[in-house]
């Protein structure tokens, strides 16, 4: 079996990795977020917490 780790640092090096978990985790928005991306997601939450 291999290790997600393995093949995420194989990704890694080939450079083909790097942009696409950008894009996605950054830029991209998502259904699941209410179609925030993953950024803007996080930093709403902390305001949030820190109007409560």
């Amino acid at each position: 079996m291999i290790q997600s780790s393995t093949i995420g640092e194989a990704l890694n090096r080939s450079g083909s990795w790097c942009p696409w978990n950008e894009d996605y985790n950054q830029h991209r928005p998502h259904s699941s977020l209410g179609n925030l991306t993953p950024q803007e997601f996080a930093m709403k939450s902390r305001l949030e917490t820190k109007a409560a």
